[in-house]
């Protein structure tokens, strides 16, 4: 699963906004914006630490300056031909364990196997869907509040977190709120 930049230019005239592809971005490891952001709350006493990160704070952790004009993209099936599935990063909670961190992430659809004989060039500049919903993935960092590279979790392709009671009430409480917002 790439992660990329875009950068968002408003469209003319109330039409919809273009999204121009920019630099592919690693969220997970050392340098990433998740270790980046929680290594700051950390205090040494936390057996757990619940954290959230909107996705203007996850692109000023990458550096991205004006960050209202900038998005993350998700790329759910690169190597898929003929396939666009493309998501867009709204919002991470995390809860960082001594040595792992599981992590909700909300996104926006922006399209869901699209069918084009043209998906490359349509994943460098496309305008934004008028239909979008949001969506909630959970994935897990290996790393947390006392150990670990924090990178992704290792279930071949697919990176799946058990969640134990504790941490999916957590999730399904910051989640709820979004539960019935539709996008534009």
């Amino acid at each position: 699963m790439p992660f990329w930049t875009y950068a968002v230019r408003s469209g003319v005239s109330g039409s919809a906004p273009t999204y121009i592809r920019d630099h592919k971005v690693p969220l997970s490891g050392k340098n990433g914006p998740f270790y980046k952001y929680v290594s700051q709350l950390i205090t040494g006493d936390e057996e757990e630490l619940y954290w959230d990160m909107t996705e203007s704070q996850i692109l000023s952790e990458l550096g991205v300056e004006h960050t209202e004009n900038a998005a993350i993209v998700v790329d759910l099936k690169p190597n898929v031909k003929d396939n666009v599935s493309l998501f867009r990063i709204r919002r991470v909670w995390g809860i960082s364990h001594p040595e792992w961190s599981p992590i909700a992430v909300q996104l926006e659809t922006l399209f869901i196997d699209w069918a084009t004989t043209e998906a490359d060039k349509m994943k460098m500049d496309f305008k934004e869907p008028e239909n979008r919903n949001l969506v909630h993935e959970f994935l897990y960092l290996r790393g947390g509040t006392s150990s670990g590279g924090w990178s992704w979790g290792q279930v071949g392709s697919v990176n799946a977190a058990l969640l134990w009671p504790d941490d999916f009430n957590h999730f399904a409480r910051c989640i709820q709120p979004y539960t019935y917002l539709k996008m534009r």
